[in-house]
């Protein structure tokens, strides 16, 4: 669990962690030099609780080294990164460890996905937005499923990234970069390195709200963004570099894919063409923007019902 300031937070995602049916588990709370109470907070539960370690980094290294931190702290056969502000289900933990023990050629699995907001009330899941792959076992295929759903929508890394992990196959991909999408060619080289499951249910649950990283951003500040990956990169030419970084890296997931030259052949040739995909959806979206015709977010409730707290929606299915 990297985490920088997350005082508001916290305690319900450790709540949702320490009410998990899974038990045999160990939660690494990695502190990037937070200003806030959140060290207090963590050691108070981890008075209550064993499982549960604090690392203190003595300064703020940046999203990006914390989250790759909190890899380097595991020892255990499985993994999962956990966002302080994302709560999950009771069962989340066990049903993707299933999944994975079941097929040993997988390196994730994931549960489904909702978007909550800052009072954890359901907004909508993710399946109202964008319908992920049939995921192939070839790899090839997979990979080409993955650069597709990537590039259609960043929200498809944040819902692989929170999934559960084998840890060895993990360890043969990409770290996590500190640049703006850093997630996104990490996540597509995970999906190279074996199966990927997705688990039927309602169990992960993503808070949306003006200080989290995966809030949209039409135009992001680089300095701003870059302060969140990575608070020692400067000047002017290596931040706007960085905001498009991303692009550069997941072409370099094609071109180094383990699959031999006509398999990186195709994978290159699947990225260009979701590229361009996402420049036309791109000329298309600032074109209704500027006429007022920016498109809403789906909503799981009706307009004028009452929004559901996530804990009543946990295990039922995407619509």
């Amino acid at each position: 669990m990297p985490v920088y300031n997350g005082e508001d937070f916290i305690e319900e995602a450790l709540d949702s962690l320490l009410s998990q049916s899974y038990s045999d588990f160990e939660i690494v709370v990695v502190d990037n030099a937070s200003t806030d109470s959140t060290p207090e907070l963590v050691e108070r539960y981890m008075a209550r609780d064993d499982r549960i370690r604090l690392r203190r980094n003595e300064t703020n290294l940046g999203a990006a080294a914390n989250f790759n931190l909190a890899f380097d702290e595991c020892d255990s056969p499985y993994f999962k990164w956990v966002a302080i502000d994302d709560p999950i289900g009771p069962d989340m933990l066990g049903s993707c460890i299933s999944a994975l023990e079941a097929d040993p050629d997988a390196v994730l699995a994931y549960p489904g996905t909702a978007f909550i907001n800052e009072q954890s009330e359901l907004m909508y899941a993710f399946s109202q937005r964008v319908t992920m792959p049939d995921w192939s076992h070839d790899t090839v295929a997979r990979g080409r499923q993955a650069f597709r759903a990537i590039l259609e929508d960043g929200s498809t890394a944040n819902v692989l990234v929170f999934g559960v992990m084998r840890s060895d196959l993990l360890r043969r991909a990409r770290r996590m970069g500190s640049f703006f999408g850093a997630d996104l060619p990490m996540m597509a080289d995970v999906v190279l390195q074996g199966h990927v499951i997705e688990v039927p249910g309602l169990q992960v649950f993503l808070r949306r709200h003006e200080e989290s990283s995966s809030t949209y951003e039409r135009k992001p500040d680089p300095r701003s963004q870059q302060d969140f990956y990575d608070p020692s990169v400067s000047g002017r030419l290596r931040l706007h570099w960085n905001l498009r970084r991303r692009y550069a890296s997941l072409l370099k997931v094609a071109v180094l894919a383990p699959v031999g030259p006509i398999g990186r052949a195709q994978l290159v040739i699947a990225y260009v063409g979701s590229v361009l995909d996402r420049v036309r959806w791109r000329v298309d979206y600032e074109r209704r923007v500027r006429r007022g015709e920016k498109p809403h977010d789906p909503q799981w409730s009706a307009p004028g019902e009452p929004r559901p707290h996530w804990k009543d929606v946990v295990g039922q299915p995407q619509p």
